[in-house]
């Protein structure tokens, strides 16, 4: 009897990844996404030097493209470097910018980074650890932002409005560098302890039906689930 079932678990899991690959979709489970960076002619990279001698990337989008760019996938790598910083301001007042994956090795994000992004609908995070302050203010529309449990540091009024929050941690292990008015204004829902949360992404192609970023088309929560804690309304005390 339990191996009938296991057979059948199996064979439904089988047809749903079947189904959402003949459907264009991909599951994501919590931050691994694993996607071709696209064109990178409308970013601008800076080389900068660490202490130990070695050198990284800070990356923003080129002043030109400000108000064009739609989607973006950020390159692990560039010229041989990592790439690993946003810019502070580095995305800011993207006005049609509605998709962006960065890459696991981009480890901080800079104040401001994406504020005015007012289309902005879904960002992938990775593995960052640090987010400066107003990071994502005025972005009105973006949806399943998922903060993983690699972030050690985020600044104050990181994100506003009523968009829904999903947190990899419990709220009670939240690293004290998290400032305590992180989401300062936000009035929507904050989903803790959310390793198991799924998203399902769809790829955005253009005219030469080449992949140039990632819609996010569903979010599994596992609200059910008795260790999720659901917050509403302001932030608690």
């Amino acid at each position: 009897m339990k191996t009938e079932r296991v057979r059948k678990t199996v064979a439904g899991l089988v047809l749903a990844v079947a189904l959402l690959l003949c459907a264009g979709l991909f599951l994501v489970p919590n931050r691994t996404m694993e996607v071709e960076a696209t064109d990178v002619s409308m970013l601008s990279f800076i080389k900068i030097k660490d202490s130990d001698g070695t050198f990284h990337y800070r990356v923003n989008v080129s002043g030109t493209y400000r108000t064009v760019v739609e989607h973006v996938v950020i390159p692990s790598v560039y010229r041989d470097t990592p790439v690993t910083e946003i810019k502070s301001s580095g995305f800011a007042t993207c006005t049609n910018l509605k998709s962006v994956v960065l890459p696991e090795s981009i480890t901080k994000i800079g104040a401001s980074a994406f504020i005015n992004c007012t289309k902005l609908e879904t960002i992938h995070l990775g593995q960052v650890e640090s987010i400066g302050k107003n990071a994502f203010i005025n972005c009105h529309k973006l949806q399943g932002l998922f903060l993983p449990e690699t972030l050690t540091t985020v600044g104050t009024n990181v994100v506003q409005n009523a968009n829904t929050i999903y947190v990899e941690s419990a709220e009670e292990a939240l690293p004290t560098t998290w400032d305590a008015k992180w989401r300062d204004g936000h009035t929507g829902l904050v989903v803790y302890n959310a390793q198991n949360t799924e998203f399902t992404y769809s790829p955005v192609e253009d005219e030469e039906s080449k992949v140039i970023g990632y819609d996010l088309v569903g979010i599994n929560a596992n609200t059910d689930e008795k260790n999720i804690v659901v917050y509403t309304s302001v932030q608690p005390e």
